[in-house]
């Protein structure tokens, strides 16, 4: 770090310990230490201002933590956006490219392929059983609808999937087929880097991660509302109190009514989470110990064979993924490449002297891993190697 404060930029005073702690904790102190350096010049007034900012914003526990994300990423990413003059034309790049996407969704003729397997096979059923037992189809490199009428690939990098829409199927406002009649159970997969959203048939929306599938009924039949999970989702679910809504995974159950939280439970993983951002959900547990367990908003049940815990957490970090950003607040490097692995699909590590390395910032996801890497040498003084598609970090003297 640079002792002149002077030469700070914005993602600077981010990943500084002391601007972020007189900040979280002001004191007298602190801030005649700051107003000097403003009034005496020694500090870009500007950029220490919006800095100032975008941490006290992110750090607001009086507002609809989900309003605030759907509203807020975009312009707080802006704020950051401002100072990289680079980052700029590679957004007006990306904006580009993610226009000519959607054109190719529109433009391209999308069908279901027919097969000729069974609907076991396909991971579909017309029969009540339990969700569980769908047949697991792999994850490939795009989106994928699967149906009892065969494989959708979805190009581009992400994908809306609307069943709320009367008798039709919608994928990026495009009809793509009709409702089926009978029960019937859909899964979306998603490949690693890319996103997708669901609207269900009673309006509850689900967003889906990277390297995530999900299995839904194309309409909801009986008295409980059930999906299943096998990796990351965001849920906001339609209040119901009659049809109670489910998410099922392999280690647990998440009842609600009416509420919005992040369950992230992939199958090959040994610990999962819930974290409740608004209303309230009972968490049923079978790793370990079997236990049910009650969360209030802004905490976190996390699980795993040997520990189980639930605390308050700082839910926009948990659930930024959705807009699309990694946002992420004096959180240790070595967890930002934890997730950053899980999303892409690669091996990111670190050597154990930098693991606790404290960074605050954001991340844009729609960059491709090697932008989002340099990104945080830029920020943090660390260093990376890349041998047999594995990332390793370590100090950069």
């Amino acid at each position: 770090m640079k002792n002149n404060y002077e030469e700070y930029t914005f993602d600077e005073f981010l990943s500084d310990d002391f601007f972020l702690e007189s900040t979280y904790n002001p004191t007298p102190e602190t801030e005649q230490f700051w107003s000097k350096l403003v009034d005496t010049g020694k500090i870009d007034a500007d950029v220490f201002a919006r800095a100032r900012q975008f941490i006290l914003e992110l750090n607001e526990s009086n507002k609809e933590v989900a309003d605030f994300v759907d509203s807020r990423i975009p312009f707080l990413w802006e704020r950051i956006d401002e100072t990289i003059k680079e980052k700029k034309r590679k957004l007006y790049l990306r904006s580009a490219i993610a226009i000519a996407s959607i054109a190719v969704v529109f433009i391209l003729s999308v069908v279901f392929i027919k097969h000729g397997n069974s609907d076991m096979d396909n991971g579909l059923l017309t029969e009540e059983v339990d969700i569980r037992h769908i047949a697991k189809k792999s994850i490939s490199d795009e989106i994928q609808l699967i149906s009892s009428a065969g494989e959708l690939s979805i190009p581009g990098d992400s994908a809306v999937v609307d069943y709320s829409q009367g008798e039709n199927i919608v994928v990026n406002d495009k009809v793509v087929d009709k409702k089926s009649q009978k029960l019937e159970y859909i899964q979306l997969v998603v490949p690693y880097g890319k996103r997708s959203s669901v609207i269900l048939s009673d309006g509850s929306q689900i967003w889906v991660n990277a390297g995530s599938r999900i299995v839904y009924p194309v309409s909801f039949a009986k008295d409980v509302r059930e999906i299943y999970v096998d990796g990351e989702v965001y849920a906001d679910i339609v209040s119901d109190k009659d049809h109670p809504f489910i998410v099922k995974t392999k280690e647990m159950d998440v009842k609600v009514l009416g509420t919005q939280f992040n369950v992230m439970a992939y199958e090959n993983e040994k610990a999962h989470s819930v974290v409740l951002v608004k209303g309230s959900v009972e968490v049923e547990n079978r790793t370990g110990k079997q236990e049910t367990v009650l969360l209030k908003p802004n905490q976190l049940f996390y699980a795993s064979a040997e520990h189980r815990r639930i605390e308050n957490v700082d839910v926009l970090s948990y659930i930024s993924w959705k807009s699309g950003y990694s946002l992420f607040k004096n959180e240790r490097l070595g967890v930002i490449l934890e997730r950053l692995s899980r999303y892409y699909g690669i091996s990111i590590s670190c050597d154990v002297d930098i693991y606790d390395l404290r960074c605050s910032g954001g991340l844009d996801l729609k960059d491709n891993i090697s932008q989002v890497l340099d990104g945080i040498c830029q920020s943090v003084s660390v260093k990376y190697i890349k041998e047999n598609n594995k990332y390793k970090f370590s100090v950069n003297p």
